[in-house]
């Protein structure tokens, strides 16, 4: 049995804010999670002790259904945001973005908050901070959070450019990680 608190908030920062666990997840009201999910995604931060530095473990995202999935999305040069449809791993492993609704993240990560502009330039904001920090994010294909928004399985022109995100600094680290 793990301990947890509820948190409703206005919004993400007040409610990152307010909380005081060691780990934070954010949901969107329309999700759908499975049984055990908290569970099989903190297993990753105390299993996965290889992963130096986690900041943040997302599930596989289903866009509104069971089989439609994204596992995760590549920042493009040309400022795209693409959804990765086929798992690297049957294990947790390292991935460029992730989801941010349903992603479970230490709280002491959280520096990256900021009024909500757009869920997945949120994401992208988020991990892109992660990344630039020395902090990892890590995507558990088994794990799945439903949400009914259609367009995350849609590549996405990311309203933030990537130069103003240190694009040059990230892609070259994602090289480096072997995730390009």
């Amino acid at each position: 049995y793990t301990p947890h608190e509820i948190v409703r908030a206005p919004s993400w920062v007040i409610g990152g804010n307010e909380a005081k666990g060691e780990y934070v997840c954010f949901l969107e009201k329309d999700c759908v999670l499975g049984e055990n999910y908290f569970d099989q995604l903190l297993d990753v931060f105390e299993d996965k002790t290889a992963f130096r530095k986690l900041a943040m473990v997302a599930p596989a995202l289903g866009v509104n259904s069971y089989t439609k999935r994204t596992y995760g999305y590549t920042l493009s040069p040309t400022s795209n945001l693409w959804p990765v449809q086929q798992p690297s791993s049957t294990e947790p492993y390292l991935v460029q973005v992730a989801y941010l609704p349903g992603a479970l993240i230490r709280r002491s990560a959280l520096g990256f908050l900021a009024p909500a502009k757009h869920i997945r330039d949120d994401s992208v904001t988020a991990c892109v901070y992660f990344w630039s920090h020395g902090q990892r994010v890590v995507l558990d294909p088994n794990t799945l959070y439903i949400s009914t928004d259609e367009s995350l399985g849609e590549t996405h022109p990311l309203v933030d450019s990537l130069t103003k995100l240190k694009a040059d600094h990230i892609m070259e680290l994602f090289k480096r990680e072997s995730i390009a």
